[in-house]
């Protein structure tokens, strides 16, 4: 239930992102729901038809079979001789179990409202490519597009070079074979600057 709670606020999300992130929390809560009905409705009566579990025809089996009891007893152990009489300790001072979780969550809003714990509901990724996107008004001369293509060209070609300087990025965007990821292909998909300045010379 808590995990519900918790994906609810996904479904109210502002922005253009909200009808792209709404299936996420629908399916999670569908699911969980699905889980408590089958875990509260379905599952008991099954277990109670079970069979008794026959031990297993070799031997393998059998270890395996011996190693999940042990296991189990062990978690049976833990539950009944430390969980639960901190469990009734906690439940004799509930005042002060509940006043160190609420001093608990203002700490932790206020590491989150005072910066020192940064978030990002969609963070940037660092990328090896770089898009650009120019909006122009309309009717313009077209003129006006290959001047604003020229200028993109050469920022693009002053970081290239820029990048290029640096030993660590020697060999990007070039077509070394296994450097420069993308940027092998770009003269062979013509999307290099001739080919670009081709394709909108043709355009006129």
């Amino acid at each position: 239930i808590s995990t519900m709670i918790f994906f609810a606020p996904m479904m109210f999300l502002p922005g253009d992102m909200a009808s792209a992130a709404f299936p996420i929390p629908v399916v999670v809560i569908l699911a969980l729901t699905f889980s408590l009905i089958e875990c509260f409705c379905i599952l008991p009566p099954h277990l109670a038809h079970m069979r008794r579990q026959k031990p297993g025809r070799y031997r393998w089996l059998r270890s395996l079979e011996a190693f999940r009891l042990r296991f189990a007893n062990g978690m049976t152990l833990v539950a009944a001789n430390f969980y639960r009489p901190f469990l009734g300790r906690c439940l004799g001072r509930n005042l002060v179990v509940v006043a160190v979780f609420l001093v608990a969550l203002m700490v932790s809003i206020a590491f989150y409202g005072g910066g020192w714990v940064r978030s990002a509901f969609f963070p940037a990724v660092p990328s090896d490519l770089v898009d650009a996107e120019v909006t122009l008004q309309e009717g313009g001369p077209f003129s006006r597009t290959t001047e604003v293509l020229r200028q993109i060209e050469s920022a693009s070609m002053a970081l290239k070079a820029e990048f290029n300087a640096d030993p660590r990025y020697a060999h990007l965007g070039t077509s070394k074979e296994g450097r420069g990821g993308l940027g092998e292909q770009i003269d062979h998909q013509g999307c290099d600057p001739a080919s670009i300045r081709k394709a909108a010379a043709g355009l006129r």
